[in-house]
């Protein structure tokens, strides 16, 4: 007669410190540990921590490249996620974006702690991207005059570290409601958002006006822009990021025929007399550029909407499948992952 195997006794994963559970946990991928909450209440408390979330993104992951445009077939504006390689094969399935009216084009800021802000300067939604979460936030409750509404002029998204908070920053102008002829009333207003108390308030500020055109935000941390750059020659600016130097993209948009594109680079953070001028790019016929990618590496909107990339070192260009049904709505935002959420922060 013959004895009986001895069974293996399984491990039991209550049985392992909680510091190197932690250290096996922030190795995952967000798409991972959302499974894993379902595991026990300890795992999901410890996931959906603020401590832990920050934790993971800090770790070294790789980045993801979001795209959005607009699908005309189904009226939609949708988001897809792709890896960042030369490839950009999709990683996901294409989302939805909800709140918006299809015949609005959208803007992105961010990306914030994995976190980004959609808008249409009117409706206003944080997003998660990798969790899908979509979050509206509140119509302002300060009224307006009679016969006048806000109409915005900028919008901001960013992290508050002293009071660990995401905030949004509004700036509008009070005009009057009668759309063949306009006036203000030259009032400016200025309000804060705040994800925590999931609320608007109005402050005492002064804030310059801002351009909407992707990648551009007129200042960055106070850094000066070449004079040459601020002719009114009828070109626009978009500010990108080129081997960890601020630079400017000056180009002309709706052009029906190939031109240049002037990169500007600062080599001293905030020295005006380091700006340069060092890649003259063409002629090539693009509508935008949309973000710097792999340092030396522009992606942008080509006049029939696809998307194309176009390295200044080597002056190649390369074609990729992805296309907007709309002109100029294209947007490249490239951000890591993260477990922040929109909805229980």
């Amino acid at each position: 007669m013959q004895r009986g195997k001895k069974k293996k006794k399984m491990a039991n994963w209550k049985e392992v410190p909680e510091d190197l559970l932690i250290e096996i946990l922030l190795r995952l991928s967000v798409k991972s540990l959302i499974r894993f909450r379902c595991v026990s209440k300890t795992w999901r408390d410890l996931i959906k921590s603020t401590k832990f979330s920050a934790m993971h993104f800090e770790c070294d992951k790789d980045e993801i490249v979001l795209i959005y445009r607009y699908v005309q077939k189904e009226n939609q504006h949708v988001i897809s996620l792709h890896s960042n390689d030369d490839s950009l094969s999709q990683v996901s399935t294409d989302v939805r974006i909800p709140y918006f009216d299809a015949r609005t084009y959208l803007q992105i800021l961010g990306p914030c702690n994995g976190l980004i802000c959609i808008t249409n300067y009117e409706t206003i939604v944080l997003c998660n991207p990798v969790l899908q979460e979509f979050y509206l936030l509140p119509d302002r409750p300060f009224p307006c005059p009679h016969g006048f509404r806000p109409m915005e002029l900028g919008l901001g998204f960013g992290f508050d570290p002293c009071t660990n908070d995401y905030k949004v920053f509004r700036m509008s102008e009070i005009v009057n409601e009668d759309d063949d002829e306009y006036w203000s009333i030259d009032c400016l207003k200025y309000e804060i958002y705040n994800l925590s108390t999931n609320s608007w308030r109005e402050i005492d500020a002064a804030a310059p006006r801002v351009s909407t055109f992707p990648c551009f935000e007129l200042f960055f941390n106070g850094a000066y822009f070449p004079e040459s750059c601020l002719e009114l020659d009828g070109k626009h600016s978009s500010l990108v990021v080129l081997d960890e130097c601020l630079a400017m993209v000056r180009y002309q948009a709706w052009m029906k025929e190939p031109h240049l594109i002037d990169i500007w680079v600062m080599k001293e953070y905030g020295v005006k007399e380091s700006w340069i001028k060092q890649f003259t790019v063409g002629p090539i016929l693009v509508m935008c550029p949309l973000s710097s990618w792999k340092n030396y590496t522009l992606l942008m909107e080509s006049s029939n909407g696809q998307l194309v990339s176009y390295a200044l070192d080597t002056n190649i260009v390369k074609k990729y499948e992805i296309y907007s049904d709309r002109r100029h709505s294209l947007l490249v935002i490239i951000f890591k992952e993260s477990l922040v959420s929109t909805i229980s922060t």
